[in-house]
């Protein structure tokens, strides 16, 4: 079931679908976040300015090398942390300028979802994870309270009979800066 799920997902992403789904935090809206296109239709679905930027997930260390280059060890103990925790890279590459925050840097968290997981592996790709409400409103505390307007306004849903506990909060957030100090931005 699980597994027909991912497939179909990872067929929507590769078109540029914009996606509502579970992570271990909140339920998100997602798209392919190497993709302009992919990300400018998310920011239109959600009323958001484009020159804020997004947080993106990631599967592990191998899939954040790849966008953001080395990998020090205090980032890999960081971002590897039992506490959903996004890091703010100022170095990235390969990515689109949409998804990037006011100071050209890089919003990225490696997921603890199972699911994510098994979906990022599947896409091979970082997808955009923000929380699943228009800007100026609240995140949605349960799939329930998700608002009909943008579940219509997405090109595909993933609602799981057994979904995996989400803490109901945002990650923690820390900022790498180029000379690799390290700044707690949100606990």
């Amino acid at each position: 079931m699980v597994k027909g799920i991912i497939s179909e997902t990872v067929q929507h992403l590769g078109q540029g679908a914009s996606i509502v789904y579970p992570t271990e935090t909140l339920w998100a809206l997602g798209c392919d976040a190497t993709s302009e296109v992919a990300v400018d239709k998310l920011s239109q679905i959600k009323g958001r300015a484009p020159a804020k930027g997004y947080v993106l997930i990631v599967d592990g260390l191998e899939m954040l090398s790849q966008y953001v280059g080395h990998i020090t060890s205090t980032i890999r103990s960081i971002a590897s942390s039992n506490t959903p925790t996004t890091v703010v890279f100022a170095e990235h590459q390969m990515l689109p300028p949409n998804v990037l925050g006011p100071d050209h840097s890089v919003a990225i968290r490696i997921t603890q979802s199972r699911f994510c997981k098994d979906l990022l592996r599947e896409f091979g790709k970082p997808i955009v994870s923000t929380s699943a409400n228009y800007s100026d409103k609240p995140p949605p505390g349960s799939f329930e309270d998700l608002d009909e307007n943008l579940l219509s306004a997405v090109q595909y849903v993933i609602n799981l009979d057994k979904p995996e506990p989400m803490t109901h909060e945002p990650s923690r957030i820390v900022k790498l800066s180029a000379g690799g100090h390290i700044e707690t931005i949100r606990i």
